[in-house]
């Protein structure tokens, strides 16, 4: 499970993997992915690849509650994997530059807004604003 350590947002989720991978010049590399059936539709999971990257691993007491935060190891590359009805699959690397974070967190934002003025046009209804 990951969640932005930064809560005012309120954002988190569970990754499909996060795995080190190493490439054809013996280096090691952190990539994050989503696995997708169906359609390629890119932008929504870009912008969830950019969330997580930039969240932590949170973990949890025996009962359940959240007990705290751990920092990710760097992430070099983030990628979708589109697994096709036939058994084949396609890996699609996808931009990891601050601007489709920053686009997220605009959204993010923009969301929380309209959430905000719905729960005050349901008080204006109820006679209370």
């Amino acid at each position: 499970t990951l969640v932005y350590p930064y809560t005012t947002l309120g954002f988190g989720g569970r990754c499909d993997l996060i795995a080190n991978v190493c490439t054809n010049y013996g280096r090691m590399e952190t990539w994050i992915l989503d696995y997708k059936t169906g359609k390629h539709y890119m932008v929504d999971p870009v912008m969830q690849l950019a969330a997580y990257a930039n969240c932590q691993e949170a973990f949890y007491t025996k009962d359940g509650w959240l007990a705290g935060n751990n920092p990710l190891p760097p992430i070099q590359k983030r990628g979708i994997v589109y697994l096709n009805g036939d058994g084949t699959y396609e890996l699609i690397e996808v931009p990891q530059d601050d601007y489709v974070f920053d686009t997220f967190l605009d959204l993010r934002k923009a969301y929380a807004g309209v959430k905000q003025i719905e729960m005050w046009e349901r008080a204006y209804k109820r006679g209370k604003a």
